[in-house]
């Protein structure tokens, strides 16, 4: 921005410039001449650079805020029936009995526990307990301990971060 403000001011001041030194015209007003060349450099310059050089004193513009990252979909899994649960962008899918049973709603504002939380809704209550697991068929250690209680059935599995470190 800095940059295309200089850019300008050196065009305008060598316009200026060069119609300072030229010859005089018929109409010998030499400010009407440097007007002419001032307003030939701002023309010349394209609609979307033009902008007043920016005062000493003005603070620089704030920049933008960054954008932020989008949010990581929570994963749990369980066996027995197979089920799998995934919550993201506001909302929470899961699919039961090997994907017999599909629940997709919105994901209700979470509620502390004392070791994790859990969402609530009509059909699924979801607990997530911030203590290790590990996959009862695989026995793949994941940082969360999960119980689904769907349709009025209760089904427990892992979720969370995957800890290879805790595998059996």
């Amino acid at each position: 921005m800095m940059n295309e403000a200089r850019t300008r001011i050196i065009a305008m001041s060598a316009a200026m410039l060069t119609a300072s030194c030229a010859p005089p015209s018929d109409d010998s007003n030499d400010a009407s001449s440097a007007a002419n060349a001032q307003e030939a450099a701002v023309a010349s310059t394209p609609a979307d650079q033009r902008s007043e050089p920016p005062a000493d004193d003005a603070a620089p513009p704030k920049p933008l805020p960054a954008p932020e990252p989008p949010a990581e979909a929570y994963v749990a899994r369980g066996q027995e029936p197979g089920w799998l649960l995934r919550i993201e962008k506001g909302r929470i899918d899961y699919q039961g009995n090997y994907g017999e049973t599909r629940i997709e709603l919105p994901a209700p504002a979470p509620e502390k526990t004392p070791n994790g939380r859990r969402y609530v809704t009509d059909r699924l209550t979801v607990t997530i307990a911030y203590e290790r697991c590990n996959d009862a068929m695989s026995g793949h250690g994941y940082a969360h301990k999960v119980t689904v209680t769907a349709d009025g059935e209760t089904y427990d599995g892992c979720g969370g971060e995957r800890r290879e470190d805790w595998d059996v």
